[in-house]
């Protein structure tokens, strides 16, 4: 990461009041796939990741919510 990205991003996070742990994984959230090439990583990984971190919650959620319903209902509400 160059020094004025650096720049920028504490900038962006003075603006903000939140200081992230790491710029690096910030710089990585924030980039759109169009903005990139071979050698930037941008959010869709992340996306990856928090789909399928919801998708674990939601199943928690149903399942406490709904202890009788058998796989195939669960499943229809999850879809829902």
């Amino acid at each position: 990461m160059n020094n004025n990205l650096a720049g920028n991003l504490h900038f962006f996070c003075l603006n903000i009041g939140y200081f992230f742990k790491s710029l690096s994984l910030l710089q990585e959230a924030i980039t759109h796939p169009s903005l990139t090439d071979k050698n930037y990583l941008n959010y869709q990984r992340l996306e990856f990741l928090s789909d399928k971190v919801l998708a674990i919650i939601i199943a928690d959620f149903l399942i406490k919510k709904y202890p009788q319903d058998k796989e195939g209902d669960l499943s229809k509400k999850q879809a829902h």
